[in-house]
């Protein structure tokens, strides 16, 4: 099981944007630990 880790500091980056086309196209699981909870914006759908 590998692990990618997205992260940066500045905001606006695109960091949620990669993450969700990442975890979308690769068909797994993610865990968010962004503390704005991006993830669970409206139009961002789990399983």
């Amino acid at each position: 099981m590998g692990i990618i880790a997205n992260a940066h500091p500045k905001g606006g980056a695109g960091k949620t944007t990669s993450s969700v086309n990442l975890v979308g196209e690769m068909k797994t699981d993610a865990v968010d630990l962004d503390t704005h909870w991006a993830f669970n914006h409206p139009g961002v759908t789990s399983r």
